[in-house]
């Protein structure tokens, strides 16, 4: 795979369309943390008030699950557009925000495409990207997809999000790891993950494999992968994508139960109009 190929392995349209509650079961501490998901929105809003401003409504919450992030912005006050790939992980973040209390602006969820038809053009104040959600497809198709970020956000508007610091990830990566966890219906879930780094490409290839204990039937088995980047190269795609002053740091989740905890956090701004 070169970095400008166009076909990367997809898993996201494969197994969470199909089977999301693999997904979100699989990736359960990471969704089900309410302080990993406190920290990551403060992380952005720390790189916004860096660069001058804050993240304001409305705001568009890319790819956003089952929705923790857009619900707890929307606990603050702010008005919030979730959007997602997966009707089953939105219907998931509907369910949640249903039994949680009322905020004075519920979340809306859309199901769309991060490269799919382009968004409203300067519709938004804020956008973000969490939970190491960028990096899924080819050079060319991140890039394109900061451009029609950069499009969404009115003059002067904030982007924020946050992926894998390269290096302290890599290190903490074992070629083979393995979980087994408890899904809500009692089963339990035997999931193991293959990984190999690509240097040439900068990608990480993962391998999944989810089974039943019980009964050995095999959930998903698949494949995907993600291009990582140092703080040098993510701020020459942004700045390639139109952003104008931007800010990368590197951070650390301190209560990043089943996540690795070593992340670049970008904040980038929309060009104000002459």
């Amino acid at each position: 795979m070169t970095a400008d190929d166009d076909s990367p392995r997809e898993h996201w349209t494969a197994a969470y369309r199909t089977d999301p509650l693999v997904f979100y079961e699989t990736e359960g501490p990471i969704f089900n943390n309410p302080e990993l998901t406190r920290q990551e929105v403060d992380l952005v809003q720390a790189a916004a008030r860096r660069l001058g401003t804050s993240i304001t409504s409305p705001i568009l919450d890319l790819a956003c699950g089952p929705g923790r992030h857009g619900r707890l912005l929307a606990r603050r006050g702010q008005r919030v557009v979730g959007l997602d790939l997966s009707v089953g992980l939105l219907g998931i973040a509907s369910a949640i925000a249903a039994s949680e209390p009322r905020p004075r602006r519920p979340p809306a969820w859309v199901c769309a495409d991060l490269q799919g038809p382009p968004f409203v053009p300067a519709s938004f104040e804020s956008a973000l990207l969490l939970g190491k959600s960028f990096g899924f497809f080819s050079e060319r198709r991140n890039r394109r997809i900061l451009e029609r970020v950069e499009r969404s956000l009115r003059p002067g508007g904030f982007f924020g999000f946050d992926l894998p610091d390269r290096e302290p990830y890599l290190a903490s990566i074992r070629p083979v790891e393995s979980e087994e966890r408890t899904r809500a219906n009692g089963e339990k879930l035997v999931s193991e993950f293959r990984s190999r780094w690509r240097a040439e490409t900068r990608r990480l290839e993962v391998h999944e494999r989810h089974v039943l204990a019980a009964t050995d039937e095999v959930l998903w088995d698949g494949g995907w992968d993600v291009r990582l980047y140092d703080a040098d190269e993510l701020a020459e795609i942004l700045a390639a994508a139109g952003f104008a002053r931007i800010d990368v740091r590197r951070a650390r989740l301190v209560e990043a139960q089943g996540a690795k905890g070593d992340v670049l956090v970008a904040g980038a701004m929309k060009p104000a109009e002459a």
